[in-house]
């Protein structure tokens, strides 16, 4: 029936979103993991910034920015 497949469609949407929240939070560990064992690498900075921007953790987002700048100050990618 359609009510059964629209169930089944929200249910896959909202399955879809953990998935890409978990693969957010996963990335955002495994940069700072990297970072840990390189911190002087700009572009890293940057990504890990935009991770942190996409999940509304702008605090964060903004000081991965900042770093990056102030590592690489003609990096254009930290400055969003």
């Amino acid at each position: 029936s359609m009510v059964s497949r629209t169930s089944i469609v929200n249910s896959v949407v909202i399955d879809l979103i953990f998935l890409s929240y978990l693969i957010s939070f996963f990335g955002i560990f495994l940069g700072r993991k990297a970072l840990s064992l390189t911190s002087d690498f700009a572009e890293a900075h940057g990504n890990l910034g935009i991770t942190l921007e996409k999940l509304g953790r702008l605090d964060e987002a903004e000081a991965s920015f900042r770093h990056a700048i102030s590592l690489k100050p003609d990096y254009a990618g930290a400055y969003n």
